[in-house]
């Protein structure tokens, strides 16, 4: 979908890297062109085409608002402040009725708690109900949204999972959409914690956690039988990811890594226990995730990412639809949203690198776009930096996919010469950077920075072999995967070895600390948000969650009970080592990573003595959703960069 051109380090080009005209850079633009909100979220198109529902930015804040299309006209006729309360997702259950997911950040006695509730209302916000019934406050669960199936021939109900007496053991319950009652159709089973149904709506596979192992059960078309359909290890290598049942209610859609390497689609059959068919498989990537048609149940679409995501199709009728709305945007990203049921209208959203993306109605009958504006007005038409990505070698002899952020003006790596260089590892750390529009990245190539990111060991996407390659490695070759990136970019005389910056969120934060502990000669400073630093703490954080004592989520890192394996690489029992600047910010209610652990290696950096600067946030959460937050946290990176890397 992007189209990227690779590096290549030519030696000849040294020679000219000294005497090159520096290009002029674009204007600095304020800081909350870059922190605003989106302008627009999560837009969905009603069943019959004449309204949208979504959020809108407005003054810092989303509002949840509605939409009257006539033609190509639109008006809103509904609006409700959400205040701290984010949208996670929207679903239109009929013409004049939709579903609501709502996120936001509480406590449950002293555990700090994500809470979600589920909220049914009309096209104008009359008869709205909550979906979740409890019968015991004490117990109910913080997770009140898990809709296990929209039951798309029963327009009055779905299928919810949850249990009021005992959260970790969810029923599922058919649930009327108008009024919430409620009958059970699928009673807890031991350590089962999440449901599936088939294409008729049975309740027919079970994902479970015992003893140190994920379960996944599957019960026979009969309803009566449940047997284990496959057993795993937390660091397993192997892949058994369900993504469905096909019509045939004996055959599923899994993404699997039996034939060795990367992750392809199957099918397979239940009465055989066999895989049946391969619908597609990339030789040098996992498949990314699957588009389903919701109103027939069959996957249309097959992603993947290399550089950026990239498709295959299984419906020659969609991708040619996609190819009519593509004409209207040459060179851009075109992605598909929901529908209406005859196909007439359909929800697009076109971006780029470079572009942070608008919504449209595209109406097929007259072949007219209705936009809903840009997502950040403040840069339309302003010069952005490219992104390009290359590869390169770690010290193992392992290939590391990376990007290179230039400034505006930069079109070319090759004229790029001993810039100011910000590092920026992801977060996750089982997560990926790919192609794609960031903010956090224009901010820093408007002001003159170039930017790295890298995908390191451990890193989804490239094969269960190479994130494998990650585990128990944080800190070492995980850090090592970093450090060689940053020394490859000084080599090629793309980076200035005098103004180098680590900076990420969440692991990346505990990187970029790490990065000041084993490598402080490379950096001239260091800034963490919401990053983790003591391991021992962050794990056992993890016990007071559903699941957090099986070490089936933090079994990458390593086990509670390995003191000095662990010791050995959280920053906050190193930061003595620490000998260069360091800017640590984290949000009080970020559910993720708790901010003690930020307030921790504060107290570390202050009984070694360590230059540092510490802001804490009040609201924004683990990715700093608050527009005001955001604003403040590039404002002090901004002020930071600009002390140490000029």
């Amino acid at each position: 979908m992007h189209v990227t051109k690779h590096i290549r380090f030519w030696a000849f080009f040294l020679f000219f890297f000294c005497v090159l005209t520096p290009p002029v850079l674009a204007r600095q633009l304020p800081v909350q062109a870059f922190a605003r909100s989106p302008a627009w979220s999560s837009m969905a198109l009603s069943k019959n085409g004449s309204y949208v529902a979504g959020e809108q930015e407005f003054q810092g804040e989303y509002v949840f608002s509605i939409f009257k299309l006539n033609g190509v006209q639109m008006k809103r006729t509904h609006a409700l402040r959400l205040g701290d309360n984010t949208v996670r997702w929207i679903t239109w259950l009929s013409d004049t009725r939709l579903m609501v997911s709502i996120g936001f950040a509480d406590r449950r006695y002293t555990t700090p708690t994500t809470e979600t509730r589920l909220v049914a209302m009309n096209f104008d916000g009359s008869e709205m109900k909550n979906l979740f019934k409890r019968r015991r406050k004490q117990w109910a669960s913080n997770i009140q949204d898990t809709v296990v199936d929209r039951l798309r021939f029963d327009p009055d109900h779905i299928l919810m999972a949850f249990n009021s007496d005992d959260p970790s053991r969810p029923r599922v319950y058919k649930v009327n959409v108008h009024n919430a009652k409620q009958s059970m159709i699928q009673a807890g089973k031991k350590d089962v914690y999440s449901w599936r149904t088939d294409q008729s709506g049975e309740v027919r596979i079970g994902y479970s956690r015992d003893d140190g192992k994920r379960k996944i059960l599957v019960r026979e078309v009969d309803g009566k039988n449940w047997r284990v359909l496959r057993e795993r290890g937390a660091l397993s290598q192997s892949v058994f990811n369900i993504y469905g049942f096909t019509q045939d209610p004996n055959v599923l859609y899994v993404g699997s890594n039996h034939e060795g390497g990367t992750t392809g689609l199957y099918e397979y059959d239940l009465r055989t226990d066999q895989f049946t068919r391969k619908i597609f498989k990339h030789p040098e990537v996992d498949i990314a995730a699957v588009s389903w048609d919701v109103n027939h149940r069959r996957i249309i679409r097959v992603f993947f990412i290399l550089d950026g995501y990239q498709s295959v199709w299984m419906d020659p009728v969609r991708k040619a639809e996609l190819a009519a709305v593509q004409e209207f945007f040459p060179g851009k990203s075109v992605s598909l949203g929901s529908r209406s049921m005859d196909g007439k209208k359909v929800i697009v959203f076109v971006d780029s690198t470079t572009d942070g993306g608008q919504y449209y109605v595209f109406d097929k009958n007259i072949r007219q776009l209705i936009t809903f504006g840009p997502n950040y007005p403040e840069l339309a038409g302003e010069p952005l930096g490219e992104i390009h990505a290359f590869n390169y070698r770690a010290r193992d002899g392992l290939e590391i996919p990376a990007f290179l952020s230039l400034p505006a003006g930069i079109n070319d790596p090759h004229a790029a010469a001993r810039l100011p260089l910000v590092v920026m590892p992801h977060g996750g750390p089982t997560s990926r950077d790919y192609l794609d529009f960031d903010p956090f990245i224009h901010l820093l190539t408007n002001r003159g920075y170039a930017v790295l990111q890298m995908n390191f060991r451990g890193s989804w996407g490239y094969g269960a072999a190479f994130q494998a390659a990650g585990y128990r490695e944080w800190g070492r070759k995980m850090q090592d995967d970093v450090t060689d990136g940053v020394k490859y970019l000084i080599a090629q005389g793309i980076a200035d070895p005098a103004r180098v910056c680590i900076f990420g969120g969440s692991y990346g934060g505990y990187a970029a600390m790490m990065g000041a502990v084993k490598t402080p000669d490379l950096y001239q400073c260091a800034v963490s948000l919401n990053g983790v630093f003591d391991l021992r703490k962050f794990i056992r954080y993890q016990w007071q969650f559903i699941g957090g004592r099986s070490g089936l989520g933090t079994a990458h890192i390593g086990d509670y009970s390995e003191r000095d394996f662990l010791d050995e690489v959280s920053p906050s029992k190193r930061a003595g080592e620490i000998k260069i600047p360091v800017l640590v910010i984290s949000a009080k209610d970020d559910r993720t990573v708790p901010y003690d652990q930020s307030k921790t290696m504060v107290s570390a950096l202050k009984r070694a003595g360590v230059d540092h600067q510490y802001i804490e946030l009040e609201k924004g959460g683990h990715s700093l959703l608050n527009a005001q937050s955001r604003g403040a946290f590039m404002t002090a990176l901004d002020t930071f960069l600009a002390q140490h890397l000029h």
